[in-house]
């Protein structure tokens, strides 16, 4: 459970971080990209936190 609070934490910040960015330099981002990204982050830092890789 653990590594599913980790990962959704960082997932958020990264994200967070990345729409603020992309914002003060002017460009819209792509959802649908950031979605994907989104979750295929979340799924490895998931199983990285769990077996102690990340």
């Amino acid at each position: 459970m653990g590594a599913i609070i980790f990962a959704a934490i960082v997932v958020a910040i990264v994200l967070s971080v990345a729409v603020v960015a992309n914002l003060a330099i002017g460009r819209i981002i792509h959802w649908d990209i950031v979605t994907v990204l989104g979750s295929i982050g979340f799924v490895f830092l998931t199983i990285g936190r769990r077996f102690k890789t990340v």
